[in-house]
């Protein structure tokens, strides 16, 4: 009977260091990916443009017209298209509105 225990513990450890390997190889290819896609984040970040929009304190136009122009440069962005992988792999440019 004590072996039978001894077998069912050992048993138990195995699965339990096998989950452990996979969550450990799960992680670390989720950061590799991550890694591998924001790689060069700096200097594709130095090609990018900075668009300053100023409005007059004292403006009288609704809001409305502002938010037009806001999904109008929106909608100009660059989608990475492709298979599940290159879409996995590859960051969109992402316009920033300050």
């Amino acid at each position: 009977m004590a072996d039978l225990t001894v077998l069912v513990y050992q048993i138990l450890a195995l699965m339990l260091a096998v989950a452990v390997a996979i969550v450990v190889v799960m992680v670390s290819g989720y950061l590799l990916v991550l890694w591998y896609r924001h790689r060069d984040r700096e200097e594709k970040s130095l090609d990018m443009i900075a668009l300053q929009v100023a409005v007059p304190r004292d403006n009288e136009i609704k809001i409305d017209a502002m938010e037009q122009v806001f999904a109008g440069l929106y909608s100009i962005q660059k989608r990475v298209t492709g298979t599940f992988w290159v879409v996995f792999f590859f960051t969109n440019p992402t316009p920033y509105f300050f």
